[in-house]
């Protein structure tokens, strides 16, 4: 594992001025934005503040936006923009959060809420100055393919939902990794062309810019018909959430799944079956109630980790976003 100096995070609320300044004074160059991807951010979580970046030639300035509320909107106990930051690279970010665990350092797992290609974490040294940790992640190749072809080439998730409630119902879930500047097409064209005999499709686009969709067949449109006609002018987040069960424990698990919390003003909450130890939990809210609900829900997930095998570092494999669009068959 290696670790060396990347650069300092200034936070200011006029960064186009800081910017100035450094350039300036200093003679440092701008680095083309380009060098850092920016992950899209969203109305729940994610940050969309601006950002400058500058160097003298072997290190580097980050000049951000402060922002003094990302800490609560990502669900995290530390701020790197409210008073900025150093920042270290390392090469392996699962062996460096191991090394904090094994000294008893609590840090805040960041993954790629900033950055498409980098995988950030933050803690405080003794003083309370905030530290973030990356490693560089590969971003995926560009694809060649026509739309029409990356339609056909993504891989399906369909399952039947577990028998628990009433009739089983059937899904397909399909996730979509578009070529850049590509998003809106792809969303028209799925938009277009719902799946044949689904009852109905729903989409979202996560913050990375995957587009998810979702149809039911032989299913109702929704769990709660009356709260979907009360809140359809509301936002709406869409949550598909994958989970892995240890062996001989699924049972356990679909007991503890159904006990999770919905709120009043739920839209749906589908739990359906993939695989022989894997689930998809879909949950559908608006945007108010999914913000409340999210530390209870957290704390029941925490209730069930002991029957989860892992993805990696995390315990579920999550993926949200603001619903983009509904159809529904008439």
């Amino acid at each position: 594992m290696k670790i060396e100096f990347h650069h300092i995070n200034c936070v200011s609320k006029d960064v186009e001025g800081l910017d100035l300044f450094y350039r300036d004074i200093l003679q440092m160059q701008p680095i083309p934005a380009q060098q850092f991807v920016r992950t899209e951010a969203t109305k729940v979580d994610g940050y969309d503040g601006k950002i400058k970046f500058v160097t003298e030639g072997s290190m580097q300035m980050h000049l951000a936006e402060k922002d003094l509320n990302v800490a609560a909107k990502n669900k995290r106990h530390i701020n790197p923009v409210e008073n900025g930051h150093i920042a270290f690279r390392t090469d392996d970010i699962t062996a460096f959060k191991a090394h904090l665990d094994a000294h008893g350092i609590p840090f805040a797992d960041y993954g790629t809420t900033f950055s498409q290609q980098w995988h950030q974490i933050f803690f405080h040294d003794p003083e309370g100055n905030v530290i973030e940790v990356h490693q560089e992640l590969q971003l995926q190749a560009p694809r060649t393919e026509t739309m029409q072809e990356q339609r056909k080439a993504v891989p399906l998730r369909a399952g039947i939902e577990p028998s628990h409630n009433t009739a089983a119902k059937f899904a397909v879930i399909s996730r979509y990794i578009p070529k850049d500047g590509f998003v809106e097409d792809i969303v028209q064209s799925l938009t277009d062309a719902p799946l044949s005999g689904a009852l109905s499709q729903h989409m979202l686009v996560t913050h990375d810019n995957q587009i998810l969709t979702i149809a039911f067949f032989d299913a109702a449109y929704d769990d709660h018909e009356e709260n979907a006609r009360r809140l359809k002018d509301e936002m709406q987040v869409l949550s598909v959430v994958r989970f892995k069960v240890k062996t001989n424990c699924t049972e356990a698990f679909l007991e503890n799944i159904q006990n999770f919390p919905l709120g009043e003003d739920r839209i749906r909450r589908s739990v359906v079956q993939t695989g022989e130890r894997e689930f998809i939990a879909i949950t559908r809210d608006p945007i108010e109630a999914k913000i409340a609900l999210e530390p209870l829900r957290l704390q029941a997930l925490d209730g069930i980790e002991h029957l989860l095998e892992w993805f990696d570092d995390s315990r579920t494999d999550p993926r949200s976003g603001v619903v983009h669009h509904d159809w529904v068959r008439q």
